[in-house]
């Protein structure tokens, strides 16, 4: 049976340690959560070259109206679609 080690420092598994253990000691958990929750290891949203603005993005903001047609828009596709459940066009309505 090969022998199973620890996800943080690499030594083996204690004999008695259950199939789901990842790490050898909870000193080694804890090490691997503050590695997880450092901000070096936490990826940044990056945003998009500020060129020139697609086709998709608007230049001005959204208004009131432009949000309603989009709701109204997608309201109308799903009552028209006879696979698309109650609950969902509820959801849209409100």
């Amino acid at each position: 049976m090969p022998v199973r080690t620890c996800a943080q420092c690499g030594h083996a598994m204690p004999k008695n340690a259950s199939a789901k253990r990842k790490y050898c000691s909870d000193n080694c958990r804890k090490l691997a959560s503050k590695h997880r929750h450092s901000p070096q290891h936490q990826t940044s949203p990056t945003t998009p070259p500020a060129s020139e603005p697609s086709p998709q993005q608007p230049t001005a903001p959204a208004t009131y109206r432009d949000l309603l047609e989009v709701s109204r828009t997608a309201l109308m596709r799903n009552l028209k679609d006879s696979h698309c459940p109650a609950t969902a066009v509820a959801g849209l309505s409100k």
